[in-house]
């Protein structure tokens, strides 16, 4: 690719994707100048369908039906190390005791945790994970376990925060 080509394409970035690039990046970036990940964000629009796979997920997932994966992804890489998960989710008024499995996996799964989604609202989990293989990409599944008759789930974001060398 020519240096005009790549500057032309360069230029094609919304600022939203920009935003995207610096909240996905920028604590990478941090890692490869000081040697210390900076905190990172995933947003929610990282992730995939999963009634559609490799569909990007919608901002609301109505989760009427079947017990399913609802979200996944982002397929993204973490340097080495115990780092802190915060998983960000909105519920609709209608979700009245929905039980989540959220699993973060690698080539395994690396972590597992149950949210019981009880009212609407905005919530946030904390959780420790540890990255061993940092050539694997990061996935991370929200399921419902039982099915739904109602009721809507966002996942807003995923932010990490590097904790230490494990």
């Amino acid at each position: 690719m020519e240096a005009s080509e790549a500057k032309q394409n360069a230029s094609e970035l919304t600022a939203e994707d920009e935003q995207l690039a610096e909240c996905v990046l920028g604590g990478l970036y941090n890692y490869a100048v000081s040697g210390r990940p900076g905190p990172t964000t995933w947003p929610g629009r990282t992730f995939l369908l999963g009634d559609d796979p490799g569909t990007p997920a919608p901002v609301v997932m109505d989760v009427t039906g079947r017990a399913r994966i609802i979200f996944y992804g982002p397929y993204f890489h973490l340097p080495r190390g115990r780092w802190k998960m915060r998983i960000s989710y909105g519920f609709s008024h209608d979700i009245r005791g929905l039980p989540l499995n959220i699993q973060v996996a690698s080539t395994s799964v690396l972590s597992e945790l149950r949210v019981l989604a009880e009212r609407g609202g905005i919530f946030a989990v904390d959780h420790e994970v540890v990255v061993t293989d940092p050539h694997q990409p990061i996935e991370i599944r929200t399921m419902n376990e039982q099915a739904a008759i109602e009721g809507h789930v966002a996942l807003a974001s995923v932010e990490l925060t590097y904790l230490d060398l494990s």
